[in-house]
């Protein structure tokens, strides 16, 4: 008991305390170089609402405080008050081990499954840890889900719930109706980010989408990518030859002899039966764009060859 009993009753008498949540999954939607957690206040009678609204403003992402999940690394339920639930969730283990000089130790031990919890009457009350991911939602406070500073939480966004009209940028968040083109989003990124839109190039997860050639295409159109590939959007500046690479465009090399692209391949070792491991290059493919090339601007004739 000693080993796995553990009392969190001091949980609801102490003040506010820090709790830390990581934000690693929410990385697409941050400003580049974001940071993998971060710590925001808490009291026992903090809601989730309550995190979700400090989460969001430690972030800067108010507008996606509908669509953020809050999940748990493990949770804990009550326990039925009688001796045999408590035995059978303890888990304890026996083995032997042998010392330096060979002699066997029998040693003991278990698996931090049993909790109790002191209540504000001062009445016990058994509760299990389940080590599984929890979603925590709704209007439950912290003491009620025995949440303390050294709980494991992680914060993530339901692609699904993001507005239709938000779109997040480099950590930028845009309103704009989808029924506008993508191009006039691109132009919102021009005014902010300060990327000309002749030099950009947005992206979907890997995927390009930005109105290259001015195909006129809507941001509804892109909806279900949002919704599939995470609901963030990445943009490019082409100006920038490490980044012109990750958007499939390998930048011009001024000099007499060409050298080659940083990243525009990839090595791979392939070990055979009969020796060791040899080294090879193959030449990265980038990805196709979500849009064909438009051919807006491309004229021909009734009656000419298409040929010409």
């Amino acid at each position: 008991q000693r080993a796995t009993a553990r009392a969190l009753g001091w949980a609801r008498s102490q003040g506010s305390s820090m709790l830390t949540v990581s934000t690693h999954q929410l990385h697409s939607f941050l400003p580049p170089a974001p940071k993998d957690e971060i710590t925001v206040p808490f009291s026992p009678a903090s809601t989730m609402d309550d995190l979700k609204t400090k989460i969001c403003g430690a972030t800067g992402l108010a507008q996606l405080q509908p669509a953020l999940r809050l999940m748990a690394s493990s949770a804990m339920v009550p326990l039925a008050d009688d001796g045999a639930s408590a035995v059978g969730v303890m888990d304890i283990w026996l083995r032997y081990e042998r010392a330096g000089d060979g002699e066997k130790t029998l040693i003991n031990g278990c698996a931090e499954t049993l909790v109790v919890d002191v209540l504000p009457d001062g009445s016990v009350e058994l509760l299990q840890r389940i080590y599984q991911e929890t979603e925590l939602t709704g209007a439950a406070t912290c003491s009620e889900l025995r949440l303390t500073s050294e709980s494991d939480i992680r914060a993530s966004v339901d692609p699904s719930l993001v507005p239709t009209s938000l779109f997040v940028v480099n950590g930028e968040a845009f309103t704009v109706s989808p029924e506008e083109t993508i191009g006039a989003l691109q132009g919102r990124c021009a005014a902010l980010l300060r990327v000309p839109v002749e030099h950009q190039a947005l992206l979907v997860n890997n995927a390009r989408v930005d109105d290259h050639g001015g195909a006129q295409h809507k941001l509804l159109e892109i909806a279900d990518l949002r919704r599939r590939m995470g609901g963030a959007l990445t943009l490019l500046d082409l100006r920038k030859p490490e980044e012109a690479e990750r958007a499939g465009i390998a930048p011009k090399v001024s000099s007499a002899a060409p050298k080659p692209v940083f990243g525009a391949s990839m090595p791979i070792f392939v070990k055979t039966l009969t020796g060791a491991p040899r080294r090879a290059r193959a030449p990265r493919a980038p990805s196709p764009p979500f849009f064909p090339p438009s051919n807006r601007g491309v004229q021909r004739s009734e009656g000419n060859d298409s040929s010409h």
